[in-house]
């Protein structure tokens, strides 16, 4: 394959720009998808079938196949990003109502148990947030990516969420242990 490349300017060979009659000629070898990389070569079949199709108009296959492997791959995109938006937004919204409970537990009913159930359900929220980033990202986008610093903001935090969590359970419990005394 890389004999046939002759570039559209040679001098900038690092542009990895080819002139269409070159484009062409690759497009019509009997080995091209044999070729190519696995992602590529259902891609590169599927362009030879319309390019070398007897069809009245070769064109209209070929911008099919490239709008196909344009959706293909937004879809990929997509679907990861639209978890990391919902969670993202769920998690805006749980960290406003906490201060919003926050302040209204500090005024009213400081001892009302559905105070500690709001705290588990947000502290629940932020975990859920770093779990969908860690699956949709993997771990060394998340710990060494270019927001690697926003995620580790954001695991301390739903650490120490998790933590508040546990010791408002453990004080809570002991309370009413020695209420029952």
């Amino acid at each position: 394959i890389h004999s046939k490349l002759s570039y559209a300017n040679a001098e900038d060979a690092s542009s990895r720009a080819i002139s269409f009659s070159n484009f062409a000629q690759l497009m019509v070898m009997s080995d091209m998808a044999t070729n190519a990389s696995p992602e590529m070569a259902p891609f590169l079949f599927s362009l030879q079938s319309a390019m070398t199709s007897t069809d009245s108009n070769p064109l209209a296959g070929i911008l099919q196949t490239f709008e196909e492997a344009d959706h293909e791959e937004v879809r990929k995109v997509t679907t990861g990003q639209w978890l990391i938006r919902i969670s993202s937004v769920a998690t805006s919204v749980a960290i406003t109502l906490s201060f919003v409970f926050l302040g209204i537990s500090l005024d009213r009913m400081q001892d009302w148990v559905g105070w500690v159930v709001l705290e588990v359900v947000f502290a629940a929220l932020y975990l859920f947030d770093v779990i969908i980033k860690l699956a949709v990202y993997g771990p060394r986008v998340y710990f060494r990516g270019p927001d690697y610093m926003w995620n580790w903001l954001d695991l301390m935090l739903t650490t120490v969420a998790w933590v508040d969590v546990c010791l408002g359970l453990v004080t809570s419990a002991s309370n009413s242990s020695e209420i029952g005394r």
